[in-house]
């Protein structure tokens, strides 16, 4: 009796750790701003960019080295879903029109740290990663530009 107490309140705590808040997804002052990863810099990096700058009419400015002023590219970008971690991550799963012509449609699936310094980002095309994973290729890692 007394193990399957303790393991109904172990669930129950467990469940409780990983709970998530929806969040509008209206409200995108978060992800605003200039993110940058000096790292990526540089040749041999191939499509990991040194600076984003998410902009609030919904398009973001992606550039090859962090202090380029000249963006490559400028694609529109809308937030699909957005939750709040009990810990003060948010997540952020985000559609983006990077190539239309092309047919090329990114999803991105970005964690906010809770102190908004950093976000962290998988990128894949067909649709949006479950987990941030820092092994994968398509893993990212910016620092807000202060």
């Amino acid at each position: 009796m007394r193990h399957g107490i303790l393991l109904l309140v172990l669930s129950v705590l467990a469940s409780c750790a990983t709970t998530k808040t929806p969040l509008p997804t209206d409200n995108i002052d978060e992800l605003l701003g200039t993110w940058v990863n000096t790292e990526y810099d540089g040749p041999g990096m191939g499509t990991k960019s040194g600076k984003m700058v998410w902009k609030a009419d919904g398009t973001y400015s992606e550039y090859r080295q962090s202090t380029f002023d000249r963006s490559f590219a400028e694609p529109a970008w809308e937030i699909k879903k957005k939750w709040k971690a009990t810990n003060g991550e948010i997540y952020l799963v985000v559609f983006v029109d990077r190539f239309a012509s092309e047919g090329a449609n990114y999803h991105y699936t970005i964690r906010l740290s809770p102190d908004r310094s950093y976000h962290e980002m998988m990128i894949h095309i067909k649709e949006a990663p479950v987990e941030i994973d820092p092994n994968d290729p398509a893993y990212r890692i910016y620092y807000r530009q202060k």
